[in-house]
């Protein structure tokens, strides 16, 4: 008992700066988790075709098209002609590059650019 009476000035500071510590943690937390729900979202262009055409390496590279959902999928016949940073410049979120398949994850707008690429 003596000793804690002893040191009680030392166990308050103490106390002190935990709480100020996991209250600075908290509030970075919220605003970091703010700053990320109000980034906007990109909008998925379908008006111009041969931006999703170049993208996907050309029509010749093209061989089939089909959308499923929220996702487009791409057969294509060379994937080194696949151009990733262009996908995500026209909207794409996602891009998964198989053997001879490229899937791009867009949000509601897979049908309208499946149109426009057939």
């Amino acid at each position: 008992m003596d000793f804690f009476l002893r040191y009680l000035w030392l166990f308050i500071i103490l106390a002190v700066i935990v709480v100020l510590i996991l209250t600075f943690t908290i509030v970075m937390l919220i605003r970091n988790k703010k700053k990320v729900a109000t980034e906007p979202k990109k909008k998925v262009v379908v008006q111009d075709a041969n931006e999703w055409v170049d993208a996907f390496g050309g029509k010749d590279n093209i061989k089939g098209v089909e959308a499923k959902g929220s996702r487009l999928v791409v057969n294509v016949t060379y994937k080194t002609l696949v151009k990733k940073d262009a996908l995500h410049n026209i909207g794409a979120k996602s891009i998964i590059v198989g053997e001879n398949k490229v899937t791009v994850v867009l949000d509601i707008e897979a049908e309208k650019v499946a149109k426009l690429l057939k």
